[in-house]
């Protein structure tokens, strides 16, 4: 039996980008095979499919919160039925017709809108003043390699994905006949962050080579000792 749920709170004017990746996935896999429908279940597995949190905010056990959520604003319907294999009674999410308008003006908006990241390294940078010379580039080079780290994880995707043969295996992802025609989209997003990655590597030696060369403000300058 069909069951909708009511509508119980007005949504927000800007949805969090945890719902909106919610929204997004249930809306594209309607035309990959989710006709009737998507379970949550179904939702982690296709998340975890893309490395969803490698690129999204979002966290695999606040999926459900994520539905019910969507669910109270009207953007998702729910209806019950009967897995095929275990014929346990399961809930299939679609999204609505307000819930895809959301969805479009969000997608939008961030296509447009360049959004202001703040980084806790820049609050750092601003007290260096704090630090000696040799701490704040010991500091600064284990961010370095820390940044290479990821760097080499995207090169992995970023490689891979330009080679686009199916069948061949990019990371976790298997490049299979339905992703060929959008591989250029799921090459974007792990391009657009491994270059800028590669941007912060090449000021992050810049400004680590003033540093060492004293022309950076540190303790030195302040010439205080140690708060203990």
């Amino acid at each position: 039996m069909s069951k909708k749920r009511k509508v119980q709170k007005s949504p927000p004017i800007d949805l969090p980008i945890s719902d909106i990746a919610v929204l997004g996935l249930i809306s594209t896999r309607n035309y990959i095979g989710f006709t009737k429908g998507i379970t949550g279940k179904q939702i982690i597995k296709e998340m975890k499919q893309a490395s969803f949190p490698d690129w999204v905010d979002i966290k695999y056990s606040t999926v459900y919160n994520c539905l019910s959520r969507l669910e109270e604003y009207g953007y998702l319907t729910s209806n019950d039925d009967i897995d095929k294999k275990s014929r346990k009674r399961i809930k299939l999410y679609q999204i609505s017709a307000s819930g895809s308008i959301a969805l479009h003006n969000e997608i939008i908006h961030y296509l447009s809108t360049p959004i202001k990241e703040s980084s806790p390294l820049d609050l750092a940078i601003g007290n260096l003043g704090l630090l000696s010379r040799e701490i704040s580039a010991k500091s600064l080079e284990l961010y370095s390699r820390e940044l290479e780290k990821q760097i080499q994880f995207l090169k992995v995707y970023v490689e891979g994905l330009k080679e686009s043969k199916i069948g061949s295996n990019v990371g976790q992802i298997t490049l299979t006949n339905s992703i060929i025609p959008v591989i250029n989209n799921l090459l974007a997003l792990f391009e657009r962050p491994y270059r800028e990655l590669l941007a912060r590597k090449e000021w992050l030696e810049e400004f680590l080579q003033k540093l060492k060369h004293g022309k950076v403000f540190t303790k030195e300058n302040l010439n205080v000792g140690d708060p203990s």
